[in-house]
């Protein structure tokens, strides 16, 4: 508001000090109020201290609820973040003060329970903190309360804030339920940590899905929201009323076919396609490629293809030769991107204008693992090699070397990720603290035309870690689940403080003890997973046609790993 504006007077005026009180009266009154300068900074969350009706009331018939809050919040976060179980369409708020009535626009339902839920995007005005667990106010309009509970966590980077959808399947087929088409029976959120409890659920079979609701819509939008399925279907009766132990890990579904954007040749035998997304490069075979010459109908044929590991949304062929300003079209067919979408029939094919120039480009290295004088490079390292075009492999697996210090060639495995990149996988374990040598005569480099790389050595140096800065993590992974299938086990222990996050895992043929060592100092979260699979990665599942994910746990303590000291009893419960 606008400052009232004030006469001066002499100061030789009786009525001074009435002018002096009367200024700081209409400033404070059209200033605003203010909070206090100073002091601590608020971090305290707010909390709901009362409401009506009273927690469990029964025989309830009211068309209201009222909550009150410990301090003033902002109104849109609450009217964002009630929820109320089963639904009782939109709701009214009216607010005094730290004080809100919400008014029910249908009429409650004889004999049911309701659960008003009040998740935690609920901030307060003057410092926004958020509250930091869900609030829930059970009534009933019958005799009784439902006593069913569901308890667990999400994990994530995030998990604070996560909605927790629960679907009675005793209502809906188990077999069409689509959570982005049905509403949840039941939700919460999920509070400091992740964590988050359903309570006063009426008992029977659910479904439930951890959902990032974006659009604060209750339903799960494919490709916008993050979703989490439980590794099955949850039974709440009567000896079993309580439910504990769903855990949930997020993901964005990725449904959105790879597109093929165009096509250029580089010279008469390469043909560079450019796609909307990554694509998988373990997936490509060239013989799913076809280039038809467009005036004569003559085809093309296709000699081999690599995705470029440096630019995966790119995809290089080596054809025959073309004619020189002939206008062709290629057709993709069965390429994959890197989460299993096929390409879309609607944008798999381009056209290009045939190169009349003959390759002679040299082949190059374009990329080499491990940088040179590296040091700290782990004992059990890969070397990974790319060049810029296909090559010839009895060459570089002739011609690549590792030397350790006395000068004598490491024992290795070439295993080619594509047709223009490789892993040298040595024989056995690096020596600790070891200065390396890596060897490559560019002139051995040659590609399928005949084009030599340059008349120059490559040479990179490293030093491997010394192993006595080295620690290990020992412990057990149990199998709590109750299932007959013998399937293997990964556990995985991740660096929690480094930008480059060290990754160490081990495989068990199923759940048992379990050793990792050579582990570098630091602090990791441990975690297990049952591969039912055997693809070596966790499955997260699928809302719809629902697929289960992959039962997994966290070690609920933070691992600390010092040179020298294992770290034992890390125990692991998949349940």
């Amino acid at each position: 508001k606008d400052l009232v504006p004030c006469q001066v007077i002499s100061p030789r005026n009786s009525l001074l000090p009435l002018f002096f009180l009367l200024c700081a009266y209409f400033y404070n009154g059209c200033a605003g109020e203010l909070p206090p300068s100073g002091g601590p900074v608020d971090t305290v969350p707010p909390r709901i201290i009362a409401t009506f009706p009273e927690p469990n009331t029964v025989g309830f018939s009211g068309s209201k609820v009222i909550l009150e809050f410990d301090e003033y919040v902002e109104e849109q976060s609450v009217e964002g973040s009630v929820f109320i179980s089963p639904f009782l369409g939109l709701l009214e708020f009216d607010w005094s003060g730290r004080q809100v009535q919400i008014r029910f626009a249908e009429k409650l339902r004889p004999t049911t329970t309701y659960v008003v839920n009040v998740g935690t995007d609920v901030v307060d005005i003057r410092n926004r903190n958020r509250m930091d667990r869900a609030f829930s106010l059970a009534f009933s309009t019958g005799a009784s309360i439902d006593s069913g509970s569901i308890s667990g966590r999400v994990f994530d980077n995030q998990p604070e804030g996560v909605m927790v959808f629960a679907y009675r399947l005793d209502s809906l087929s188990s077999r069409l339920l689509d959570p982005s088409i049905e509403k949840p029976h039941y939700i919460t959120q999920t509070g400091k940590g992740g964590s988050f409890s359903l309570t006063h659920l009426s008992l029977g079979p659910y479904r439930l899905f951890a959902v990032r609701d974006e659009y604060k819509n209750l339903l799960y939008d494919t490709g916008v929201d993050e979703v989490g399925m439980y590794r099955g279907d949850v039974a709440l009766d009567s000896a079993h009323p309580s439910f504990g132990g769903v855990d949930f890990q997020l993901t964005k579904e990725d449904t959105t076919r790879p597109q093929l954007f165009s096509a250029s040749a580089l010279d008469q035998q390469h043909v560079v396609l450019r796609f909307s997304k990554p694509l998988d490069p373990n997936r490509f075979t060239s013989r799913t490629n076809v280039v038809v010459d467009t005036l004569s109908g003559e085809r093309l044929g296709t000699r081999d293809g690599f995705v470029d590991l440096q630019n995966p949304s790119s995809l290089v062929l080596l054809t025959s030769d073309q004619k020189p300003q002939i206008g062709y079209r290629i057709t993709v067919d069965s390429l994959f991107d890197t989460t299993g979408n096929v390409i879309s029939q609607k944008m798999n094919s381009a056209v290009f204008q045939g190169a009349g120039a003959p390759d002679t480009s040299s082949p190059e290295v374009i990329y080499i693992s491990v940088r040179d004088s590296a040091r700290q490079v782990p004992l059990d390292a890969r070397l990974e090699c790319r060049f810029n075009d296909i090559v010839r492999r009895q060459n570089i697996s002739q011609a690549f070397l590792l030397l350790d210090s006395t000068g004598s060639a490491v024992k290795a495995t070439f295993r080619w990720k594509t047709s223009a990149a490789f892993e040298f996988v040595p024989a056995t374990e690096l020596r600790s603290k070891e200065w390396y040598q890596i060897r490559l005569p560019l002139s051995a480099v040659v590609d399928l035309a005949g084009n030599h790389g340059k008349e120059s050595l490559l040479v990179r140096r490293f030093e491997t870690i010394d192993k006595n800065q080295m620690g290990s993590i020992e412990g057990e992974v149990v199998d709590e689940t109750g299932s007959k299938r013998r399937a293997p086990v990964i556990v995985r222990a991740s660096e929690v403080r480094q930008k480059e996050r060290a990754v160490y895992e081990v495989r068990l043929p199923e759940a048992g003890k379990f050793q990792m060592s050579r582990i570098v100092e630091g602090s990791y979260v441990v975690s297990g997973f049952r591969d039912d699979d055997h693809d070596g990665k966790f499955s997260i599942g699928k809302p719809f046609p629902f697929q289960s994910s992959e039962v997994f746990a966290f070690y609920p303590d933070t691992v600390r790993v010092r040179a020298r000291w294992p770290v034992q009893g890390v125990v692991i419960r998949l349940r």
